[in-house]
């Protein structure tokens, strides 16, 4: 529920590849918006005066990952897990990652091909950075299944590296 009165866009994921749409919205005291965060965003671009937005928020019991986009062209920037156990393992590999300890890579190649995609991904990423080899060995592992949702990226990376 709104109140003040001002302006913003509505920014829309339409499709998963390709620019974002947008719709003009002007705010009003009362108002109320679904928004579908999954795919939604909500800019406020103008206050007139002061704004009160009030949120109520569910959260799904398998939350996805947390995207985001560039407006220009609606190309990912960026994606992190969706829940907070991943996500913590995500900064645990990371710290792992930074500290180069090389000994955490055998269960950073093991993280690679279990877990959520973004997990997944960021223990692929940690492991190519500390054992070129064994992270290797792994995005070949994972680009090699056609079942695997990563196989593409995988398959796009192992490309580059070659």
């Amino acid at each position: 529920m709104i109140a003040g009165c001002g302006e913003g866009r509505l920014v829309e994921r339409v499709h998963s590849h390709g620019p974002l749409s947008s719709r003009l919205l002007h705010f009003q005291p009362g108002q109320i918006l679904d928004i579908d965060t999954a795919r939604q965003a909500l800019l406020v671009e103008r206050v007139d005066g002061a704004m009160m937005t009030m949120r109520l928020m569910r959260t799904a019991q398998e939350p996805g990952p947390s995207r985001e986009y560039a407006l220009s062209d609606g190309r990912l920037v960026h994606q992190s897990a969706g829940t907070i156990g991943e996500s913590a393992q995500e900064l645990m590999l990371a710290l792992l990652g930074r500290m180069k300890r090389a000994d955490a890579v055998p269960l950073m190649a093991r993280m690679s091909g279990e877990g959520g995609e973004s997990l997944r991904w960021q223990a692929l990423r940690e492991c190519l950075a500390l054992d070129s080899g064994a992270g290797f060995r792994a995005l070949c592992a994972i680009a090699a299944d056609p079942g695997d949702v990563l196989a593409a990226p995988a398959g796009a990376l192992r490309a580059q590296l070659l």
